[in-house]
């Protein structure tokens, strides 16, 4: 898969003192067990360690779109 570059990113979790070990269950849980719970898959996100801070980042059109349907699942039609 390429990195879109060209997108616009949205910071989704920063965690301070962290190391890619610590932030894995988090970045599993946006890309893969989102299904398993009923949810859409976040398919892509980027992530940076600066001076033990991880940087989880997710492509804005994404973030938005899942937004969304999150929203629509949890307070609009919560039965499905």
């Amino acid at each position: 898969m390429k990195i879109p570059f060209n997108k616009k990113w949205v910071l989704v979790e920063k965690e301070d003192y962290a190391n890619y070990l610590f932030v894995t269950p988090a970045w599993r849980g946006f890309t893969f067990m989102q299904k398993a719970w009923g949810f859409e898959l976040a398919h892509f996100m980027a992530a940076q360690y600066v001076n033990k801070i991880t940087y989880l980042f997710m492509p804005k059109d994404i973030y938005d779109d899942l937004s969304q349907k999150y929203f629509a699942s949890l307070f609009i039609n919560p039965q499905k």
